[in-house]
């Protein structure tokens, strides 16, 4: 039997919902919300991090929660830096980000964490289409 050489990723989207126990608060989102390539190549998609709170949301990042055989990425779109972010009140902040298979694996759903020095992280909601809220 072989392996396909083919990697099926689904981000976990993350939609608005304000926390009560922080003054400051971030929600995001990720589209696409699905990707397959080949082991060794790039698949990419893009996130954007909304401040809702009063505060500058500082050194805001993205990492991932899922455990896969792949090397993560990210850089804001805004000036190419691959490295934390403050976010303006009120602001949204977008960003591009990827993951590099070093072996095969079955369709997983990679679920991301959007977190601020000074906030919660963004809540997740696996599988949920931003239509519904609309």
């Amino acid at each position: 039997m072989t392996l396909c050489q083919t990697m099926i990723v689904s981000w976990g989207i993350v939609l608005l919902a304000s926390s009560s126990s922080w003054a400051q608060s971030i929600v995001a989102a990720v589209l696409p919300s699905s990707r397959s390539v080949q082991v060794g190549s790039s698949a990419t998609a893009f996130a954007t991090i909304i401040n809702t709170g009063q505060q500058v949301a500082t050194d805001c990042t993205i990492s991932p929660l899922s455990n896969v055989p792949a090397m993560f990425f990210y850089s804001d779109l805004e000036s190419w830096d691959y490295g934390p972010i403050d976010i303006p009140p009120g602001a949204s902040h977008r960003f591009s980000f990827g993951l590099i298979p070093s072996a095969p694996f079955a369709p997983t759903e990679v679920q991301l964490s959007f977190k601020c020095a000074n906030t919660e992280p963004a809540p997740i909601f696996p599988g949920v289409h931003p239509s519904r809220f609309l």
